[in-house]
């Protein structure tokens, strides 16, 4: 591996963790505001639009240099893959974030975009840039030069199919939380430990009494439970939906 590669892949990964930490700045201002009980559509149309206005066409162009880069080697090919599906995940999440009707369902979805774009960013990292530096090595300041161009080629343009209506202005009606098919889901799994509470509670406090939500864990969070038993004696309602082997899924809600 070249040293120009290595400064470039390193730019490429620093890049990465800027875009992560503008998505996780932009859900702890949804999440602040949705537990200090401020109105949270306008953290909400902040997230939705950095996402779709700075993440969507940094994907697009992706696809179009280090992904096409990348699937002409035999190791690229499922990799890349996947890799564009996930873009149409995020995409899908985009979505249901700017259909959000209330502050549980805007909380849970904008945790599930951001960290689907993290745990995505992560392989490109990890798994995308080794493939493009296997010798004979890949041109990366070209590859980087092209993001450049497709980013710059169309001011205004917004790329992805899925980016329309995924702002404020396409948001949808609440969904009913009174049963466990209609309650929104809170999916844990790919936040990081350390702010899963944060984001289990701000979205509790969010609920309207007789309101509920779904929360799915990768294990039994029994340890949860017994902190809403401290915290909010007789408030609370807890009902296991799905107890393992692979995911948990409990439907709480506030009395």
């Amino acid at each position: 591996m070249t040293a120009r590669n290595r400064e470039v892949a390193t730019r490429i990964r620093a890049h990465h963790e800027v875009m992560a930490q503008e998505m996780d700045r932009r859900l702890d201002a949804l999440v602040a505001a949705v537990r200090r009980g401020h109105p949270f559509r306008p953290a909400l149309e902040d997230l939705a639009r950095y996402a779709r206005d700075e993440i969507l066409p940094h994907a697009a162009a992706e696809e179009e240099t280090l992904y096409a880069a990348a699937a002409q080697r035999p190791a690229g090919r499922a990799l890349v893959d996947a890799l564009t599906a996930e873009h149409g995940t995020i995409r899908s999440a985009l979505e249901r974030l700017g259909q959000a009707g209330d502050a549980p369902e805007a909380v849970a979805a904008g945790a599930a975009l951001t960290a689907l774009f993290k745990s995505h960013a992560a392989q490109e990292n990890d798994a995308l840039l080794p493939v493009l530096l296997e010798e004979p090595a890949a041109d990366l300041a070209a590859l980087l030069e092209g993001i450049h161009e497709h980013l710059m080629g169309a001011p205004g343009e917004t790329h992805g199919t899925a980016a329309n209506g995924a702002g404020a202005e396409g948001a949808g009606t609440a969904q009913g939380q009174g049963t466990a098919e209609q309650a929104p889901e809170l999916d844990v799994r790919t936040v990081p430990p350390f702010q899963r509470h944060q984001l289990i509670f701000a979205t509790f406090h969010a609920l309207e009494p007789g309101q509920a939500f779904i929360l799915v864990n990768d294990h039994d969070p029994k340890p949860l439970y017994y902190q809403f038993a401290a915290e909010h004696p007789g408030q609370f309602e807890w009902e296991y939906l799905e107890q393992g082997p692979v995911a948990w899924r409990v439907r709480i809600g506030k009395v």
